[in-house]
């Protein structure tokens, strides 16, 4: 690893790996990123294509010689691994499986999830098809990669919006040592946790560690939220043009519990965000 010491938070964001993964990480290098997030297969399918040995070993390489990790992997948006339906069902365990495994092939710690929808069923239903799946899928599993459940903004039929249901969820699965928490900005803040004030802040990361434990906060998704405190509407904005804004990302940046985190933006303004992400940083250091 290169000696290279990046001031906390980390700053990266989602990258796509179409054009090949050293293509990705000479992409990354180029915008300054010190994480970044890919899907590892087409995020609309389940499809992916097999690495050559040495596209993995020129990505490891640009990687190590720039100083970026951490690599974090995000399954595909089409997988439901809370589904009532048994195709469906097969079909996340498949891919949370088959990411797992290749999440250690890249040496990326982090495979993150969305933990699902509950379709017509209850949502203790659909959170115990969930800790079926994660269990199903640790206990097979021989590798080092981390499985994160994301925090969700409660659209539609989605579960696990509100700790109490991530507290049920973490007292089902046996590997906990395989599990952690990813925690993104807008969901929550859509979800009710005013982000964006320190005392809100405050109180959702004493309910974190009351309900599950500060420690399996791994990853940040550092996003603004389009619309108000708990619209329960999945919308990220550019950073500074949300209902967070820059004082409220600011906030969340300079919070000693998460700025040692790796922040993954996942706007539709990377590079314009980053930007702002590095001045908003530099003001906290500067301080």
């Amino acid at each position: 690893m290169s000696d290279i010491k990046a001031p906390c938070p980390r700053l990266g964001c989602h990258l796509s790996i179409g054009k090949g993964l050293d293509v990705t990480a000479s992409n990354a290098a180029k915008i300054g990123a010190e994480t970044f997030q890919v899907f590892l297969r087409n995020p609309r399918g389940a499809g992916f294509r097999v690495w050559k040995d040495r596209e993995i070993q020129k990505f490891k390489e640009t990687l190590n010689e720039h100083g970026i990790y951490p690599v974090v992997a995000h399954i595909p948006y089409i997988v439901n691994p809370a589904s009532p339906r048994d195709d469906l069902y097969e079909l996340a365990r498949r891919v949370v499986t088959e990411d797992l495994n290749r999440c250690d092939i890249l040496e990326a710690p982090y495979l993150v999830l969305h933990p699902g929808s509950r379709g017509d069923g209850s949502t203790e239903e659909a959170i115990d098809r969930l800790i079926s799946l994660v269990n199903n899928v640790l206990e097979g599993s021989e590798g080092k990669a981390m499985l994160l459940i994301e925090t969700m903004a409660g659209m539609g039929k989605e579960i696990c919006s509100t700790f109490d249901e991530m507290k049920l969820l973490w007292s089902g699965i046996n590997r906990k040592d395989r599990l952690g928490l990813c925690f993104d900005s807008c969901h929550l803040f859509a979800a009710g946790y005013d982000v964006a004030t320190s005392d809100g802040l405050s109180r959702l990361l004493d309910e974190i560690d009351n309900k599950i434990g500060i420690h399996y906060l791994k990853v940040v998704h550092i996003n603004d939220c389009l619309r108000e405190l708990g619209s329960h509407i999945d919308r990220h904005a550019p950073i500074g043009k949300g209902q967070i804004g820059v004082d409220g990302i600011a906030n969340i940046m300079k919070n000693p519990l998460l700025q040692e985190l790796p922040f993954i933006l996942e706007t539709p303004t990377i590079e314009q965000d980053l930007k702002t992400l590095r001045e908003i940083r530099a003001s906290i250091y500067n301080h």
